[in-house]
């Protein structure tokens, strides 16, 4: 080593500062949000003659890194255009949640399901909640599960299939399942051993899985049955797109015959 950098104090001082200045801000910069980060998805399907519906459990993983604002899905299955489009809405939404300019990082979202095919709207508040919990740096309760869309004003949206949702959640293991408070299934959850909570916003999840409070000042909604009504028609019309009349799906089997 230099004798005159040993000899001279001034220019240890000036070196120690600026070890431990880069060390604080690799810190604060490791810690500002979470690089990998994991949520169960609730799924429904058909039975292989097309009568009965099968609840499922599917895993989402989220990968976060600096890039360019790009958003990437490595899905197996495969999956469809209006997964990809919930993702993308997903990943806007927390960074808009938590306004946070989010153009300098890359999502990147892996999907694992036992189907041949993913797809639908239900897994976008699950989606969002994990996006969001990961940019704050908090922690994923792993033995909750969710179901709902996401829309605009961060409304969760109603879905179906919800007992038969529930029923493999409880088969897994999960201790808690959240599902859509609007949602018009008369289904008696209660026959379920894990807790059934009803949720409307996306900070009511985000309190039942991180156990943060992010609620805010908003006035109370009471939608109309005008509105619950138009809701089940389009999920049912949704659903009807990929050949299940009275199910709102995120993954469903390929059950055509060749």
């Amino acid at each position: 080593m230099n004798k005159s950098f040993i000899n001279n104090p001034v220019k240890r001082i000036l070196h120690i500062f600026i070890l431990v200045l880069l060390l604080v801000l690799s810190m604060k910069y490791s810690s500002a949000y979470k690089e990998n980060g994991h949520i169960g998805l609730l799924t429904v399907s058909e039975s292989e003659n097309g009568s009965i519906q099968r609840g499922g459990i599917a895993d989402l993983y989220l990968n976060i890194r600096p890039g360019s604002g790009r958003i990437y899905i490595d899905s197996f299955p495969l999956s469809r255009l209006d997964t990809q489009i919930t993702m993308r809405f997903a990943s806007e939404l927390a960074c808009d949640f938590l306004q946070i300019d989010c153009s300098n990082l890359d999502f990147f979202y892996t999907i694992r399901a036992d189907s041949s095919m993913v797809g639908g709207p239900s897994a976008g508040a699950a989606a969002t909640v994990l996006a969001i919990a990961m940019l704050d740096n908090q922690e994923i309760d792993q033995k909750t599960i969710m179901t709902g869309t996401i829309n605009s004003g961060f409304l969760i949206g109603p879905v179906a299939g919800i007992s038969e949702k529930t029923l493999a959640a409880e088969k897994h293991g999960y201790k808690k399942a959240l599902i859509p408070k609007w949602d018009v299934t008369n289904d008696d959850l209660n026959k379920t051993g894990i807790q059934i909570i009803r949720v409307s916003r996306i900070e009511e999840a985000l309190y039942e899985f991180t156990g943060k409070n992010y609620s805010k000042n908003y006035p109370e909604i009471t939608p109309s049955d005008e509105y619950l009504k138009i809701m089940k028609l389009i999920a049912i019309d949704i659903c009807s797109k990929y050949g299940s009349f009275n199910n709102s799906v995120i993954f469903m089997p390929n059950t055509s015959k060749k």
